[in-house]
């Protein structure tokens, strides 16, 4: 007939209504501290089944003869706090409903759990989906798990297209794929590959330069997947392949000049010389650099003053011309040498250091 005939001491703490106040009240009287009603509620629909009742709650389940629901109470004072309710029949020996009984069992600290894994994965997924790099999972065999926007974009294929694909297949070809699953086992091992610079295949066949690196999934102590990320650096290989061919072209055009062009920091170590230094010296430009201006010099004392010129140059960063510097060569020539030194950035050679032009003129 609906009346209370059971209320244990949980029950009583949960409402604030002890064991006295309850046993043998019925007119849904054990909805009220629940809800602030008395109306109907979950253990209700044992007896009759009521869809409205029912559609209260919005995560009910039936397993067998059991209802299953999650929910908060508005009416109890924490009314944050979050429920696993389960209500079943009372059967007399003949196997008749009689009852019902529903326990409630609080679940807020698992709720709290699975929100903040939810937080963590949603915050782990935008990562991996906004990331610029490419990043992808593969399985133990090395199938393609997952594959963000990022993978997308550097290697050409949709995700739909890559998902349970052999990853070597897919970027690696040639020689290149003895290296993807070499690397591919290290990591299933459980090791982590460390970055290096590579070249993988996009879809249309067109190499593109990475940096590669690959670490194991490990979950309970078991390798489960792998994840792989690469950072696309064709743009940056071409960008240097240029600066190399614009050093190139210069050093050509160093080289054609008639004129010495040389390098030299404060002590007076050569940088860089031109091949018109290297002919006055009679050494090759790669034994020159790294050298002291003074050990090839011909005379210490115009090497001396030589340094101390270089030296106000840098002090003063001003520029200073040497009209008609004596330089004697070793066939008792005398050379008169016209010379313009100049500051120079310290960025340029990682220290700071003079630039200098240096002209025969013992023709004029």
């Amino acid at each position: 007939d609906g009346r209370v005939i059971v209320w244990n001491r949980a029950m009583a703490e949960l409402t604030g209504k002890s064991e006295v106040e309850m046993l043998g009240k019925g007119d849904y009287a054990y909805a009220e501290p629940f809800s602030g009603l008395r109306r109907p509620v979950m253990v209700d629909l044992i007896r009759q089944w009521d869809p409205k009742i029912a559609a209260l709650y919005t995560t009910l389940e039936r397993k067998g003869d059991l209802l299953h629901s999650e929910a908060s109470y508005p009416a109890l004072a924490d009314s944050q706090r979050h429920y696993r309710n389960t209500v079943g029949p009372l059967y007399d020996g003949e196997g008749q409903i009689i009852g019902a009984i529903e326990t409630i069992r609080d679940i807020s600290a698992s709720k709290k759990a699975e929100a903040e894994l939810r937080r963590r994965q949603e915050f782990l997924e935008s990562v991996l989906y906004h990331a610029p790099d490419a990043i992808i999972t593969v399985d133990p065999s090395y199938h393609v798990v997952d594959w963000n926007p990022g993978a997308e974009k550097t290697f050409g294929y949709a995700r739909a297209e890559s998902l349970g694909k052999h990853l070597g297949r897919l970027i690696a070809q040639d020689d290149a794929e003895g290296q993807l699953t070499r690397n591919a086992n290290r990591i299933l091992k459980g090791e982590r590959v460390e970055a290096f610079e590579t070249v993988r295949n996009r879809k249309d066949g067109t190499p593109v330069h990475v940096i590669a690196a690959g670490s194991p999934i490990i979950i309970e102590g078991k390798v489960t997947n792998a994840v792989l990320m690469f950072t696309d650096i064709t743009g940056l290989k071409k960008a240097e392949a240029e600066i190399r061919q614009r050093e190139r072209m210069l050093r050509r055009l160093i080289d054609i000049v008639p004129s010495m062009i040389f390098v030299k920091n404060a002590e007076g170590r050569f940088l860089m010389v031109n091949q018109a230094v290297a002919e006055f010296y009679g050494k090759p430009v790669e034994k020159i650099v790294g050298r002291m201006h003074a050990e090839l010099h011909p005379d210490p004392a115009e090497a001396k003053q030589i340094l101390a010129d270089d030296r106000r140059v840098l002090t003063s960063q001003e520029p200073l011309r040497s009209i008609k510097e004596l330089r004697p060569k070793d066939d008792g020539v005398t050379l008169w040498i016209e010379t313009v030194k100049t500051p120079c950035d310290a960025q340029d050679f990682g220290e700071p250091a003079i630039v200098g032009l240096a002209v025969d003129i013992t023709q004029r």
